[in-house]
């Protein structure tokens, strides 16, 4: 296995020969899970908001391949630049691996086309590696090539590190998965929307036990005891608790992505506050607001899950060079941003969970991130803009000053 020195330039006849070879292996697969993705959204637009979020490279992906493919013209925009980087760092690697190598990569490019995760974890992958070439590290796809278990083998002079890459899901530890929340947004959405049509500010609180579950049964029995809420105040039954208030509203909030906070923000206020609230907003500027919150008894038990990801991946290098924990928190909420990086309990807690166990000093640093910024000059973007925190090991086996100085911000 060689290391491989890997351009990360891309100019305009880049873009159209990636998009031709992405397009010729899976370009098939992704246009018709877009169509179901549109498919199912067209019944339900929550779900359609959901997929766009989850899928974006996806639906990037099928629109750019098509037009190129009938127009020859691709199109542009920082969206599409994600698209075009994915799919250049990804053809440039499929060609300086093996054939075995290739034959995997494929398998993983195939798997995103159907897997319930997409493209995202490999997309991940793509962007470290480009990170690591621009830095001027040749690189070994360990994994790929089948040659170990962790990601990356960086190598510059008589410098050597290990990278793994983790991208977690967005319901691992949560009583309430995004899916299931959008099926409960439609099912309520005959009651927001009157809400919001007969003026001024509206909040409910709904209290599930356990689980939110996909099935219909239950949906419609929360939908119910919604609807008595609204009309007697509270009310309850086997399925959950629900509570409302009517508020007024000094100032109405931003449309779009202002909606949410301040739709959290609210029934903060009106209502305990609760770690694992999801939040359903809806607006009519000026007339209407609704700020339904969906919480349940149980506690989540995201950072748990987090710190189990993170201890995976640190078991994946071999222990004998330095290494790198690289994670992507995927579809979180400000606030829940807010805890994870400002509170010991959060990112911090992750991070010792791994250096704790003397097995594991070989790990040099975890590192957070949120999906990166892909800048149109190159494939390999502006990585650091998504890096949320790096945490140092306190007591590494084989301190690395170059695996540490790859991520030149917040350090703990």
């Amino acid at each position: 296995m060689t290391a491989m020195q890997i351009s990360t330039e891309m100019f305009p006849h880049d873009i159209g020969r990636a998009l031709n070879w992405i397009g010729s292996q899976v370009g098939g697969r992704v246009e018709k899970r877009v169509k179901e993705f549109k498919n199912e959204g067209r019944r339900n637009p929550f779900i359609e908001r959901s997929y766009r979020n989850t899928y974006s490279l996806e639906f990037t992906l099928a629109y750019a391949w098509r037009q190129y493919r009938t127009t020859g013209i691709f199109p542009e925009g920082g969206e599409y630049s994600l698209t075009y980087a994915f799919a250049g760092m990804t053809q440039r690697i499929y060609e300086k691996l093996s054939v075995p190598g290739q034959k995997r990569l494929l398998g993983c490019l195939r798997d995103g086309a159907k897997g319930e995760y997409g493209f995202r974890p490999l997309a991940y992958e793509m962007t470290m590696a480009s990170h690591l070439s621009r830095e001027g590290y040749d690189i070994e796809c360990v994994d790929l090539e089948n040659k170990g278990r962790f990601d990356f083998l960086a190598k510059k002079h008589d410098i050597q590190f290990e990278m793994e890459c983790k991208t977690t899901s967005s319901d691992k530890g949560r009583k309430i998965h995004r899916k299931e929340l959008h099926l409960l947004s439609y099912e309520l959405l005959p009651i927001t929307t009157k809400l919001v049509n007969s003026g001024g500010g509206h909040a409910l609180r709904l209290i599930i036990p356990d689980r939110l579950e996909r099935n219909k049964k239950q949906l419609g029995n929360l939908k119910d005891i919604a609807i008595s809420a609204v009309r007697d105040g509270t009310a309850e039954s086997d399925v959950g608790q629900a509570e409302y208030k009517a508020i007024n509203v000094v100032h109405w909030p931003e449309p779009d992505h202002g909606l949410e906070i301040a739709a959290r923000e609210l029934l903060a206020k009106l209502f305990r506050d609760a770690g694992n609230r999801h939040v359903i907003a809806q607006l009519s500027p000026s007339r209407g607001f609704a700020a339904i919150g969906v919480e349940s008894k149980k506690s989540d038990t995201v950072v748990d899950e987090l710190a189990n990801d993170a201890k995976a991946a640190a078991d994946q290098c071999t222990g004998g060079r330095p290494a790198l924990v690289m994670i992507q928190l995927m579809e979180i909420t400000p606030d829940e941003l807010a805890m994870l990086s400002q509170t010991r309990s959060g990112i911090q807690y992750v991070a010792h969970a791994v250096f704790k166990d003397d097995k594991r000093t070989h790990i040099d640093s975890v590192i957070f991130s949120l999906p990166p910024v892909i800048s149109p000059l190159g494939i390999g973007g502006n990585v650091l803009s998504g890096v949320v925190r790096v945490i140092h090991n306190p007591s590494p086996k084989m301190p690395s000053d170059a695996a540490r100085g790859l991520f030149g911000l917040p350090v703990s």
